[in-house]
């Protein structure tokens, strides 16, 4: 990585800029992994009296290959399978049928990536995202000449472009040898596949390369007003407008030694014997999903703000407006008269017949398939308190309650149904907490409890016949303790730690409904998640550090970490029958071990910089995530680990 930085200062005019870049670079640890990526920033900043006017905008056009499969512990490493218990050989034995390995070759690897092959002698990554978000913000500051009063104000606007690629067919060949994919034998293949149907010279692609875009575009108004009352109160109100626009969609990305590919997924495209044409797609052509959504969103908030000798307190609330519509254009048109609406009534070929009329796709009164838009009302309060027992003690608390908007995904489905039952996501919390501050010791302590009521899954279940279900009812509780602490040994040694103690759960019972293709609710099913801890994240981590300062500006750091209480992702809707209120596999503890070390120096005018570290110098192998197997054990379960032993060395010259 390299990166450069240049800000003028106040220039004559009272004009100023900045400009920054960098360029990032290289492999990544795992193997056929690999960042590209720049970054840009430019600012320009114009002072006229009281007020201040700043354009900027930044980016970072990217893309990184990546490994997307988790895999059962006995393909990465034959220690960490022994670890968790496994029965190592069984387990090979059993996973063979994937071609990952076999009972031979046995552990890949914590390296191995299954999600890449080799295509004509080069390394091929089926899994790569890319993107580029560009945003600009136009500013404006103003503070009156007494200091009562200031005023921000923020238009910006995001525009942004990408997506990730994956093949259209999952391919369970792989070399026996490599673990690899064999992505060679299907770009062979479509060298040479003719489909008389559709052309008898050009050959089609059985299996190809797509990518899901997202595509967007984002633009809002943030304005806040500062009011200094008297000297011990203050108040702020504001408003927040956003308009936001995306486009969803999968395009052809790489056909892999084939001229076209076939995909009739619109249902509006000219259709049978005549028209074979309009499903050949090619680079670039949208196929499989096609469909935009908007949110539009308003809200208004304020703040008042006490402080009197030892106390200071504040409470703040906000209220705001969601709506979300979506638009499917590859679905069946609308067809949308004075008296009625017929939902997707009509694709290609097909007549409506109401009231003597006739109406087709081609009809003046047909439209894209789109949804009303549905609005959620949306409210947040919040409100502290802390007092100042003298210089060096002090205690808070600080409460609030939210009441949020569900996700898009949580209102509309994929066919433009609307889910029964939406329900807005309540969420409680309160903390607690206790300071001390000295010249050479601080700490904080805080304690923490969150409620969070109707918390949505990750994702929208459906059944293998495409039915969807919505889940209302299901909560999780979070709650915990954390501890920071830093203290100055001497002058130039420092001990720094942290220690978090969370026990977060899922606590419900619920029930969903089972919604078919119609929208019609078809069955509806009950899942117990009572107590059962929440997936993916260590609730407990402890830490600690020791930096010492050789002299001014050359110091070394050696740092340890430790995680535990971490579980495996779990879906709820398989804790029925005898799996109820199941916990989740618990992964192994661990620890990483970290040193880093810096030295800044000046020659002449000009400032140099060194630093360099170890990261996880045991080269400990450890598990970061899993999801739960179908025996909620290491054995069934599938799982990432982190990166072993790296180093970093850094350089930076500053004038």
């Amino acid at each position: 990585k390299t990166s450069f930085g240049y800000n003028s200062g106040m220039l004559k005019g009272k004009w100023g800029f900045t400009v920054a870049g960098s360029r990032k670079w290289g492999s990544s640890y795992a193997d056929a992994t690999f960042t590209d990526a720049w970054s840009y920033f430019f600012k320009v900043q114009k002072k006229i009296g009281t007020h201040t006017l700043t354009f900027g905008i930044n980016g970072a056009p990217q893309s990184h290959g990546q490994r997307s499969t988790r895999l059962p512990i006995a393909v990465v490493d034959k220690a960490l399978a022994e670890k968790t218990g496994i029965d190592y050989l069984r387990s090979l034995d059993s996973i063979s049928n994937n071609q990952f390995t076999t009972t031979t070759i046995g552990s890949r690897g914590i390296r191995y990536n299954p999600n890449h092959g080799m295509v004509n002698g080069e390394v091929y990554n089926e899994r790569v995202n890319f993107f580029h978000k560009p945003q600009l913000n136009l500013s404006h500051y103003w503070t009156s000449k007494d200091s009562k009063f200031s005023l921000s104000n923020v238009l910006y606007a995001s525009i942004g472009r990408g997506g990730g690629t994956g093949f259209k067919s999952t391919i369970t060949k792989r070399d026996t040898t490599t673990g690899l994919l064999d992505i060679q034998s299907f770009y062979n293949s479509n060298q040479t596949n003719i489909s008389s149907l559709y052309s008898t010279t050009e050959n089609v692609s059985g299996n190809y390369l797509r990518a899901s875009m997202n595509n967007h575009e984002w633009v809002g108004l943030l304005s806040t007003l500062n009011y200094n009352i008297n000297k011990n109160l203050t108040a702020m109100f504001g408003i927040d407008a956003r308009y936001y626009h995306g486009s969803h969609f999968m395009k052809v990305y790489d056909l892999f030694g084939g001229d076209y590919a076939i995909d009739n997924s619109d249902q509006n495209q000219p259709a049978g014997m005549g028209n074979t044409q309009f499903g050949m797609k090619r680079e670039g052509d949208k196929i499989t999903y096609n469909n935009d959504a908007t949110v539009l969103w308003g809200g208004a908030f304020g703040q008042v703000e006490y402080k009197k000798d030892k106390w200071s307190t504040f409470l703040t609330g906000s209220l705001s407006e969601t709506a979300y519509q979506r638009i499917d254009f590859f679905r069946n048109k609308d067809i949308v008269l004075a008296d009625t609406t017929f939902v997707q009534a009509v694709g290609y070929g097909d007549t409506l017949d109401y009231n003597g009329n006739k109406y087709t796709i081609n009809s003046a009164e047909a439209r894209y398939a789109t949804t009303d838009r549905k609005w959620f009302l949306g409210s947040t309060i919040k409100g502290g308190v802390n007092y100042n027992i003298d210089e060096k003690n002090n205690i808070y608390m600080n409460t609030g309650f939210l009441n949020i908007a569900p996700r898009m995904t949580q209102v509309f489905d994929n066919t433009n149904k609307e889910f029964f039952e939406i329900k807005n996501q309540k969420v409680l919390s309160v903390e607690l907490g206790y300071g001390f501050k000295s010249k050479k010791f601080a700490s904080n302590i805080n304690s923490y409890y969150t409620l969070w009521k109707n918390k949505p899954p990750s994702f929208t279940p459906t059944t293998p016949d495409g039915e969807s279900y919505n889940i209302n009812g299901l909560d999780a509780l979070h709650m915990g303790v954390e501890l920071d602490f830093i203290y100055k040994i001497t002058e130039k040694l420092d001990i720094e730690g942290i220690v978090s103690l969370g026990d977060w759960k899922t606590i419900s019972n619920t029930s969903g409904l089972v919604i078919d293709q119609d929208g019609q609710v078809v069955d509806s099913f009950s899942f117990s998640a009572k107590n059962v801890h929440v997936g993916d994240a260590a609730q407990i981590q402890l830490g600690g550090s020791l930096r010492y300062e050789f002299k001014k500006d050359l110091w070394a750091k050696l740092r340890y970490t430790y995680f535990t209480k971490n579980y495996a992702n779990f879906d709820p809707t398989t804790l029925t029958g005898e799996n109820s209120n199941r916990e989740s596999w618990k992964m192994p503890s661990y620890a990483i071990l970290d040193f880093n070390f810096g030295y800044d120096f000046k020659y002449k005018k000009t400032r140099f910089g060194i630093s360099a570290g170890v990261m996880n110098i045991l080269n400990t192998i450890y598990i970061t995530d899993a999801q739960n197997g179908y025996d909620f054990d290491a054995q069934t379960s599938t799982v990432f680990v982190g990166m072993g032993r790296r180093f970093s060395l850094g350089f930076k010259v500053g004038i």
